[in-house]
Parts: structure tokens; sequence; C-alpha cells
């Protein structure tokens, strides 16, 4: 083999070498993006679910024809309701950093309103039920407002995981002190 066969050949090799690494970043590109469009639904339809419970929520209120009796059913169907939500959003934190605490605290304050609200209607406490409903439905109201918060965070960020942009805060963390 001569020295311009071997030219060729090495630049045969390297021209496929920078193909191959362009298709793996094209690849991982599309993987990320697919990534992210796929917690970016699951974000959207836990959003969706927790103002549908809040709607309902608001409906309850508004109320007034059903018996205390009537409305502890109803709520305890919308609690359950919150909790089937709460285990989808749990999901959706396990993928990704952007859920942050804020979601899950405002979902379970959402609950234990909830939960309240069923004790109070069941004891005949009109008022003390109504009170918690409410505060049930602006914790509802909170929770979806901080997905989105984190939603549109996540698709403005390189990826759906939040693992890189935390990595940054901790660097710049370290940084300061």
């Amino acid at each position: 083999m001569n020295e311009a066969s071997l030219r060729r050949l090495l630049n045969g090799v390297s021209t496929r070498r920078t193909s191959i690494s362009q298709a793996l970043a094209q690849l991982k590109e599309d993987f990320v993006f697919r990534r992210k469009n796929d917690v970016g639904r699951k974000m959207d339809a836990a959003i969706q679910d927790l103002l549908e419970i809040s709607d309902a929520q608001e409906e309850l209120l508004e109320d007034h024809k059903s018996d205390t009796k009537q409305r502890a059913e109803t709520q305890q169907g919308l609690s359950e309701t919150t909790e089937g939500a709460a285990k989808r959003i749990g999901d959706i934190e396990k993928q990704s950093l952007f859920v942050t605490p804020d979601v899950t605290q405002a979902v379970g304050r959402a609950l234990s309103n909830q939960k309240n609200a069923v004790g109070r209607f069941s004891m005949e406490d009109l008022i003390g039920g109504m009170v918690s409903s409410k505060e049930a439905t602006i914790a509802l109201n909170q929770a979806a407002a901080a997905l989105l918060k984190a939603r549109d965070t996540m698709s403005a960020s390189k990826s759906s995981t939040g693992f890189q942009e935390a990595m940054q805060m901790l660097q710049s963390l370290a940084g300061d002190q």
C-alpha cells in the first residue's frame, strides 16, 4: 500500500468517524427532545387533573341544595381523585427535578383540607366543611400553578431531568462559599 492510498483510507475513516459522531449527537438530541415531550405531556395531564378537581371543589362550594352527608360523600370522592393525581405527580417527580417541593406541599395541603372537610361534613358542620373545602380549592390551584411553572422551566432547559441545571446550581453555590 502506497502513501497516497493510505491517506485516502485514513481520510475515509476520519470522515466516517465524523459522520458517526454527528449521527450519535443527533440521536441523543432526538432522545432528549422525545423525553422532554413525554414528561411535558405528563405534566400537562397532571395540571389538567388538578384544575378539574379544583373546578369540582368550586362546584361543591356553590352547591346550596346538598345536605352535609351528600357533601361528605362528594368531598370523599374528590379526595380520592386528588390522591390519584398526587401519585401521578410523584411518578413525574421521579423523572424530573423540575417538580419542586412546593408542588407536592400544595397537593398535600389540598388532601389534608379535603379529608378535614369530609370529617366536618360528616359531623354536620357545614361551615367547617365549607372552609376546609375552600382551602383545598386554593391549594389545588397553587399546585397547578407551581406545576405549570415547573413545566415551563423544563421546556426552556436542555433536558427533562433537570440534572444538569441542578449541578450548575450546586457549582454556583459552592463557588459562592
